[in-house]
């Protein structure tokens, strides 16, 4: 079974209702036979109100504002459905015991309440048996997930008010193809996660130069009832091969459950349960990481029908999964894991399981839940040979074996709370991307494209190696300039700012608009080491 690379669509932040189509690559029938794909949506609310109180004494107000955003494939149906909401609450007290005879949204009876956030998210499992002959998911070609978004809103105060609400609806799609290649002679089950761990969830920005990765080991750890604990076993690093500066650790897991319920209640009612497995892995040093994988399910039900079996008008039990979800990694670099993994034995590492979930529905309500998880954990090294030892750090134009550091010091590792590093490639005309923490963007030339919530501080980074290889850098860099400039910054309704950084190089040229909290200069970058260049 393998499990084919993540895709991912977005749409940007956009007031008002809308609709969109996010073209994905069909998956290709000559690399195997496709078993299932995982829908993953992620709808994100950033809303603004502005309330006056119109009355003669104090009030209380409570809001909310959200989106009802819809997936769909044609030929399928949907994917997803989501509803973030962003909710708040003023005590607005009378101006004098009276309305202040303004409506400014300004003390002492007004007040503005920006930045209003909540997302979203649905994780859908479709089956291709469930799309019929023919599945557009299938093919050489591409198909469209269609994304639609319509703003909602609730106001609860007193019978004298004011009221100005804003609001903006951004989504965020991603496909993955599970599939068994054309040697496989035969299906395997649908909740095999041995493959899972050929995602390496780290990204490959900085290194040594000569440094060597070392074929990574992988312990399977079959799925059972959540909550279970075992140990992961892998050979330490050989000293006699060279200096190890870092381990990668990657974990993945998978979710399978039942969700069962009975209204109890002589009124119809929907029924929904949201639930998580995690698994964690534990290492020496402070690090660690855990791998997680949501899901969801809801339906409706009628009045109690005189039996508690879970079936009929008023119960229903459906069997959830498996479901994957994207990997955890971990890059250690620290003494005591350094020390921790050399050696000519074994380093036995503890894996620990837990799971939530939350049900809601009518107030005479029945449910129950079972929930299982399994998965994977891989370990491989990163070294120097003593033969090849160098004390440079390589920018780019050099072609290492394997990364190393964030983007902090690579001699000293990440200092402080570390998300794991991730990798997106750009290339041609993109809709956008929300970025992660700690994501490094490779920039290809005829890039044309928003990176959303970019952040040089939290270790955001763009490669430009690729457009700017052969230009004639200086030393010091007094000439980027020529290559690499900011060529306009606007800010947006809700505050955030639009940077657009043009790159014209000998390897070709790129438009990217960073969006941010604040706006950004190319001296921003540089100091913040936000920029991978070819070594110069």
């Amino acid at each position: 079974m393998t499990i084919t690379v993540l895709q991912r669509q977005m749409i940007a932040m956009t007031q008002g209702d809308w609709s969109a189509s996010l073209p994905f690559n069909q998956f290709d029938p000559s690399t195997g036979t496709l078993q299932d794909a995982l829908f993953t949506t992620v709808g994100t609310i950033d809303a603004s109100a502005s309330i006056e109180n119109l009355a003669p004494i104090a009030a209380t107000i409570d809001l909310g504002v959200g989106a009802d955003i819809n997936a769909s494939v044609l030929g399928i149906g949907g994917v997803a459905s989501i509803s973030p909401l962003a909710v708040a609450s003023a005590a607005l007290p009378a101006f004098q015991g009276t309305f202040d005879g303004t409506v400014d949204f300004t003390a002492p009876s007004g007040t503005i309440l920006p930045n209003l956030l909540d997302s979203a998210s649905q994780t859908t499992l479709v089956n291709v048996g469930t799309a019929g002959g023919g599945s557009p998911l299938v093919g050489t070609g591409t198909f469209d997930v269609n994304v639609t978004s319509s703003g909602v809103s609730t106001v609860e105060g007193n019978g004298n008010l004011a009221v100005l609400l804003h609001d903006a609806a951004g989504a965020t799609v991603s496909l993955q193809y599970q599939a068994a290649s054309p040697s496989a002679g035969s299906t395997d089950s649908a909740g095999d996660v041995s493959a899972v761990s050929s995602y390496n969830p780290v990204a490959a920005w900085r290194w040594f130069a000569n440094a060597v990765t070392t074929t990574p080991q992988v312990i399977t750890l079959p799925s059972q009832t959540t909550g279970w604990t075992a140990a992961a076993s892998f050979a330490q690093f050989n000293p006699s091969l060279g200096t190890l500066d870092a381990i990668i650790v990657s974990a993945a897991n998978t979710l399978t459950s039942t969700f069962a319920a009975e209204n109890l209640s002589q009124a119809g009612g929907l029924v929904t349960m949201n639930e998580t497995a995690f698994m964690t892995v534990a290492t020496p040093g402070d690090g660690g990481l855990t791998a997680s994988v949501p899901t969801r399910d809801w339906f409706d039900t009628s009045a109690y029908d005189g039996t508690t079996d879970f079936a009929g008008p008023s119960g229903q039990t459906d069997s959830l999964g498996p479901y994957f979800y994207e990997p955890a990694g971990a890059q250690l670099t620290d003494g005591t894991d350094l020390a921790a993994f050399t050696g000519g034995g074994t380093i036995t590492l503890p894996v620990a399981t837990a799971g939530t979930s939350v049900v809601t529905g009518p107030g005479d309500l029945f449910a129950e839940l079972t929930q299982q998880t399994g998965g994977t954990v891989s370990v491989s090294y990163i070294y120097t040979p003593f033969t090849s030892r160098t004390s440079g750090l390589v920018l780019g134009s050099e072609t290492p074996s394997a990364p190393l550091a964030n983007a902090t010091s690579a001699a000293t590792g990440p200092a402080g709370a570390w998300a794991p590093p991730t990798l997106a490639f750009i290339g041609g005309f993109e809709s956008g991307f929300s970025v992660k923490p700690n994501e490094t963007f490779m920039i290809a030339a005829g890039a044309d494209t928003t990176i959303w919530d970019f952040s040089p501080a939290a270790s955001d980074r763009l490669n430009l190696t690729s457009l700017l290889a052969g230009a004639p850098l200086a030393p010091d860099l007094t000439n980027l300039g020529a290559y690499v400039s900011i060529t306009g910054q606007s800010s947006d309704p809700i505050g955030d700012w639009n940077s657009t950084l043009a790159v014209n190089g000998p390897g070709g040229a790129a438009s990217l608009v960073l969006h941010g909290t604040a706006a950004i200069s190319v001296l921003d970058l540089l100091s913040n080491d936000a920029l991978i260049l070819p070594k110069h």
